[in-house]
This record gives C-alpha cells, sequence and structure tokens, in this order.
C-alpha cells in the first residue's frame, strides 16, 4: 500500500511541515506496516468543517494496486483511528 501524506495551514507557516511525505507499506518492517494499513482501513473522514486560518488540514492518499483513494481531514480530527493515523505518519515523516 502506498501512502502519501501532507499538511496545510495551521497557526504559523513552517515550510518543512508542508512537504509531502510518502510510503510503501511494503517497505517498512512488518508490525509498522500493519498497523499503517489497519488504520488506513479504519479511518473515517470527518464532516466538512469550514476552514479557518488556524485549522491544520491534512490530505491522505491512499493507493494499493490500481484503486487510489483520498482521505481529507481539517483539525480538529474526531475520529480516533483517523486521529492516530495522523499522528503515526508525522512522526514516520519526522523520523526519515
Amino acid at each position: 500500500m502506498r501512502i502519501s501524506f501532507s499538511t496545510d495551514g495551521g497557526f504559523a507557516f513552517m515550510p518543512g511541515l508542508r512537504k509531502p511525505f510518502a510510503v510503501d507499506t511494503a517497505e517498512l518492517p512488518a508490525e509498522i506496516a500493519a498497523e499503517l494499513e489497519t488504520l488506513v482501513r479504519q479511518a473515517k473522514p470527518s464532516r466538512s468543517t469550514p476552514a479557518g486560518a488556524d485549522q491544520r488540514s491534512y490530505r491522505i492518499e491512499v493507493g494499493s494496486g490500481s484503486d487510489t483513494y483520498t482521505l481529507e481531514f481539517t483539525d480538529p480530527v474526531t475520529d480516533p483511528a483517523a486521529r492516530q493515523l495522523i499522528e503515526r505518519l508525522t512522526t514516520l515523516k519526522r523520523d526519515t
């Protein structure tokens, strides 16, 4: 599963945070790959809220084989699986 993660918005402009991040779960340790794949399947996008200047938005593009779809979230992210997915991707992005 290929996952592309990007963020936009927030209190201050930080170009390093906006830089897109992509990962292929086939290249990750099995435990991390399984966790990400489970969270992607469980994540439920929240209803669209009006974007404010200080709200951060998240875009997660998921590709598996020929299927591709996009999950979009805006703070506050209320779905626990979506919140955990965003946190995990943010950590992976920071650690690479």
